[in-house]
């Protein structure tokens, strides 16, 4: 499937694909919205934040215990 949807796209000589790949938020082309509709969609989920906020709060409080342990002092 991949392949041919490669070479879909790649006969396409109307096709814009200057921007492809280049991170531009603003190219508007399709395969750039359908990763920002699936990463909203299916990645950044109530879930997936309150899995990230558990590991942020495991990973801050071991830093703070390593920093306590050796006296380390931050700026």
């Amino acid at each position: 499937m991949r392949a041919e949807l490669a070479e879909r796209i790649l006969a396409d000589t109307d096709a814009d694909l200057v921007d492809v790949g280049r991170g531009r938020d603003l190219a508007g082309n399709a395969l750039s919205l359908a990763a920002v509709r699936a990463t909203l969609g299916e990645v950044l989920t109530d879930a997936a934040f309150e899995h990230m906020i558990g590991l942020a709060t495991s990973f801050t409080a071991g830093v703070r215990s390593v920093i306590e342990r050796y006296g380390a002092r931050g700026r």
